[in-house]
């Protein structure tokens, strides 16, 4: 793969941290500053880009604050059109590189220092445990958060931990385009209806960065109905 930037300064993981980064590239510097103090870096991080700007300032925040950040670092460009999307075309990509686990963040999130090591005190092979499982019952606006051992059928994308061998099948790319901006969504109906992986918690304690930037109102509707017609009537 080309990218924007890359430091390799170990050889690579077998874990990937991915995270998409578009309108947000002012959380970078507390972004960094939360991954170097991971009690694990056993992991190599990964930006997918779909910000307009494709160099300078998101590269500057690495060449500031990265010098220590402790693991290696690739940034790819995606074009905008793929949206969040493009976090599982990147995993598909490092699952044929030789990456075991995939893990995603979203660029809103504060990490605790102990996310890495909770990812991987928990993880299962045969399980996608999401910071934010839930389980959708009439509606996606009224779901209810998953407890330790539940099953849920909604993984969020903003905290999860799942086996790399989920991105090597052909059908989870098959999603139309309007839904990549619905990639949490996608991803939730993709595993229901196609694989055995179950759904459950990541029992981990991420703080969100708020801000005035996020799309979830704009694509209430959308979440609704792709929810209604694709996760509840496929259970």
């Amino acid at each position: 793969m080309t990218y924007l930037y890359e430091n390799q300064i170990r050889p690579k993981s077998k874990t990937a941290l991915i995270m998409c980064t578009y309108i947000r590239l002012e959380n970078m510097p507390k972004i960094i500053q939360r991954l170097q103090n991971q009690t694990n870096k056993q992991f190599d991080f990964y930006i997918s880009n779909n910000c307009d700007n494709k160099d300078s300032r998101l590269i500057s925040y690495f060449n500031k604050y990265g010098e220590d950040f402790g693991t290696n670092i690739f940034i790819k460009n995606y074009e905008n059109k793929y949206k969040q999307f493009s976090r599982f075309y990147l995993a598909k990509d490092l699952a044929k590189d030789g990456y075991e686990k995939i893990i995603f963040v979203d660029d809103d999130e504060a990490l605790p220092s102990t996310f890495i090591q909770d990812c991987y005190d928990q993880y299962e092979d045969d399980h996608v445990k999401s910071f934010y499982a839930h389980k959708i019952d009439k509606d996606y606006w009224q779901k209810i958060r998953l407890t330790m051992g539940e099953l849920g059928n909604y993984a969020g994308t903003g905290g999860l931990i799942c086996s790399s061998k989920i991105f090597l099948d052909d059908r989870l790319f098959e999603c139309p385009e309007e839904y990549y901006i619905i990639d949490d969504l996608w991803f939730s109906h993709y595993i229901l209806k196609y694989t055995e992986y179950k759904i459950t918690l990541l029992d981990t304690d991420i703080q969100f960065i708020r801000d005035d930037k996020g799309t979830f109102v704009n694509l209430k509707d959308l979440k609704r109905r792709f929810s209604t017609d694709y996760i509840l009537n496929n259970i």
